[in-house]
């Protein structure tokens, strides 16, 4: 008696030994990006290739063939912006392969950044990891500096206005309107952001409120970096001066 359990013990572990194997191996058959998001500049009238990494969870002895699926809900970029294979191969012997996505400057706005989005195709047997998010930004030319001011409206729109001057020259580089005043942001609600490319210099950034109680509220980045913030809390008027490198 003593032996027929010791038998059967001894069969039930390899059974689950076996089982537990099988399913690590199982496990391994899976695919995923090397991130879950990254970041893409493109210069004006340029076009710039970016590779992400795709990485499996084993190594066989054939070719493996992946599905890119792009994700056309979430993505706002423009089909014209960028070319991506349908496909990508893992090489036999290997656990990794590199997508190449090229990006151009079609549609693009130096105001607002565009997103792609991507998912690999898995199967019942084959597992896949997170999607990726390409941010994708129009940036500058070397030596320029992008500045961008973003608004956030308050009740009363129209009544805010400003402009972003060169010191040295007078030149209003950047503004509500080509004359600012009352009445540029009518019946807008949110928030908006404009933006431009700058060469190194001494600027001064204005902002106004025609009634005179703020409200509007404002942020200024250049190449990223916040370097003016107005809440709301200005009155009729507030400004603040700043430098391109």
């Amino acid at each position: 008696m003593k032996k027929i359990t010791y038998r059967v013990f001894t069969m039930l572990a390899l059974l689950l030994i076996t089982i537990s194997c099988n399913d690590e191996v199982e496990f391994t058959n899976y695919a995923t990006f090397e991130k879950n998001s990254s970041d893409v500049g493109v210069p004006p009238n340029s076009e710039i290739v970016e590779s992400i990494i795709i990485y499996t969870g084993n190594i066989v002895g054939n070719d493996r063939s992946i599905e890119i699926i792009i994700d056309e809900d979430e993505s706002t970029i423009s089909a014209s912006a960028y070319s991506i294979p349908s496909s990508i191969t893992i090489p036999a012997n290997t656990n990794s392969a590199s997508l190449d996505i090229t990006f151009k400057d079609e549609g693009l706005d130096i105001a607002t950044d565009k997103i792609l989005v991507l998912n690999l195709k898995g199967s019942d047997d084959f597992y896949v990891g997170e999607k990726i998010t390409l941010n994708v930004s129009k940036v500058c030319n070397s030596g320029m500096s992008k500045a961008k001011v973003t608004l956030d409206f308050d009740d009363w729109p129209e009544e805010a206005y400003w402009s972003i001057t060169n010191t040295s020259t007078g030149e209003v580089v950047l503004a509500s309107a080509a004359t600012p005043s009352y009445g540029a942001y009518a019946g807008m609600t949110g928030s908006l952001s404009s933006a431009i490319c700058l060469s190194p210099g001494d600027y001064v950034i204005q902002i106004y409120d025609a009634y005179g109680d703020g409200g509007t509220g404002y942020v200024l980045t250049l190449n990223g970096a916040n370097v003016f913030t107005a809440s709301g809390n200005y009155g009729s008027y507030t400004s603040s001066t700043f430098t391109v490198q």
